[in-house]
């Protein structure tokens, strides 16, 4: 059941950030996620999520985690920003049939 919750927290923060995000010229970094301004519904120890530019329109998300139990949780999401649906798929992402529209915006063409 946790681990059902951990990867539900996951995909809706990743398909939420796809989904309203507004990227600049540069949107890749790292992240580590505040336990002590968080309220995860979970055992969740800490957790990463790093953002890459692999292509003109591509990146790909990386979150690694590890839970109170030390279990350790990894997933990759490679995403296309091109305006258009594409599916939601990587290592570890298990929303079977997910999809999703990511686009840059704010940019001059």
């Amino acid at each position: 059941m946790r681990r059902l919750t951990v990867f539900a927290l996951l995909a809706l923060f990743a398909l939420t950030l796809s989904a309203v995000t507004v990227m600049a010229s540069d949107f890749t970094g790292t992240w580590k996620l505040n336990l002590a301004k968080s309220k995860p519904s979970n055992d969740l120890a800490t957790q990463t999520m790093k953002i890459e530019q692999t292509g003109p329109n591509s990146y790909r998300t990386t979150i690694d985690g590890f839970l109170n139990s030390g279990k350790k949780e990894h997933q990759e999401v490679n995403r296309i920003c091109d305006g258009k649906e594409h599916p939601a798929k990587g290592v570890g992402f298990k929303q079977e049939g997910a999809t999703e529209i990511c686009e840059r915006m704010g940019l001059n063409p």
